[in-house]
């Protein structure tokens, strides 16, 4: 016997805008995926020491990434919303740059 039920289409969770701004078909093989924390401004309890060492590391990612350009032209784009390691650059929550 075959079921008459029909399944739901999947509702995909709301993003906020700034995190939706992310999602780029130029980012897809960026060699950060899946380690955001690496490349976050600020988290919450670490130490300066930590902090420092953590955007060293994500630096080095961004070092052999094939889409840095792409990254950064995303991060232009996003202006202040673009915190943390962007493209091997550090860009805090004023849109100071520095390089780490």
């Amino acid at each position: 016997m075959t079921s008459r039920y029909r399944r739901p289409k999947k509702q995909w969770p709301k993003v906020a805008p700034p995190i939706a701004n992310l999602v780029s078909p130029q980012l897809v093989d960026a060699a950060c995926v899946g380690m955001a924390p690496l490349f976050d401004y600020e988290i919450f309890g670490e130490s300066p020491e930590n902090q420092e060492a953590r955007w060293w590391r994500g630096r080095g990612v961004c070092a052999r990434c094939p889409v840095r350009i792409e990254c950064s032209a995303t991060a232009g784009r996003l202006g202040v919303d673009a915190q943390g390691i962007w493209a091997g650059l550090l860009r805090m929550p004023t849109d100071l740059r520095k390089s780490v």
